[in-house]
């Protein structure tokens, strides 16, 4: 599977408002992705860049200025909303390694990726990724489909803070032979941020 294409309708809550509307995601094995939203307030975008290009992350709001997300937050390697596609991609990044463990914890199964730096990388580049490289997926044991991704993420101006964010993946439907989440809801230091239903998935061998 080369990239895949969801389609549906989203609520996005931002502290105590709440705006419906449409969206549209792509994830691509070469570790590109992009998020569209047309919401009453306007559209609204992220994006990340293929693992060749860096990697790189950007957002964009109603006003459409597009401003580049700070590096620290762009690390974590799977596209939030179908991690698979680049999780056991072959185009994986070369200058880092992912380190895969597991043990059964109660009615889930998780496994656990650490990015470690190339051997060339300085200290301080060493440490940061230890901490900021770290993502958790855990699959439910009954189907072996993901369940919830974990990872954190990080102020602007402070790699050092870590904000929890978690995403849900249920309702799965097969689409050419592929089983996709048609619900996906993404939690931002707890609270409900994205509750996406799909209505289309298209998919790209």
């Amino acid at each position: 599977m080369s990239s895949i294409a969801l389609t549906g309708q989203v609520e996005s809550h931002i502290g105590s408002s709440q705006e419906n509307g449409t969206i549209t995601l792509t994830a691509r094995a070469d570790g590109s992705s992009s998020l569209q939203m047309q919401l009453a307030s306007g559209e609204k975008t992220e994006s990340q860049d293929t693992f060749a290009n860096g990697h790189t992350c950007s957002w964009s709001g109603p006003d459409g200025v597009s401003h580049t997300t700070a590096g620290h937050n762009c690390i974590v390697a799977p596209a939030w909303f179908f991690p698979e596609i680049a999780l056991f991609s072959a185009q994986l990044p070369a200058s880092g390694t992912f380190s895969l463990s597991s043990n059964a914890n109660g009615s889930k199964l998780p496994l656990h990726w650490v990015m470690l730096s190339p051997t060339s990388a300085s200290a301080d580049l060493t440490q940061l990724l230890a901490h900021i490289g770290v993502y958790d997926l855990e699959f439910d044991p009954s189907t072996f489909l993901p369940a919830t991704l974990s990872y954190a993420a990080h102020p602007d101006d402070n790699a050092c803070i870590d904000i929890p964010v978690s995403v849900a993946y249920s309702d799965y439907r097969a689409v050419n032979g592929v089983n996709i989440p048609f619900r996906i809801q993404r939690y931002f230091n707890g609270v409900l941020s994205l509750d996406i239903t799909v209505s289309t998935a298209s998919i790209n061998q």
